[in-house]
């Protein structure tokens, strides 16, 4: 199952390789062209991407500083693609 964040829960084509996979290996899909047809929406084109790959690829990435949660850690919060991701 793939969820956007704006549609919900979306199926890979009926006419697409991945369609006919139960499980991936990453949890980021990159694709190409979303379709809404009687059975939902789909999308096309579609590749399962790493996060090392989205991390390298996908832009600039945006670091907050951590909240000092009293770990000692300096944790932070990164995000990219005005903040999709």
């Amino acid at each position: 199952v793939l969820f956007r964040s704006d549609d919900g829960k979306v199926d890979p084509h009926p006419s697409s390789v991945n369609a006919w996979e139960s499980q991936f290996e990453y949890i980021w899909m990159c694709y190409n062209e979303k379709v809404r047809g009687v059975g939902g929406i789909s999308i096309r084109d579609s590749t399962n991407v790493s996060d090392l790959a989205l991390l390298l690829f996908g832009g600039q990435a945006n670091i907050a500083a951590g909240g000092g949660g009293g770990g000692g850690g300096g944790e932070g919060e990164v995000s990219m693609l005005e903040g999709y991701v």
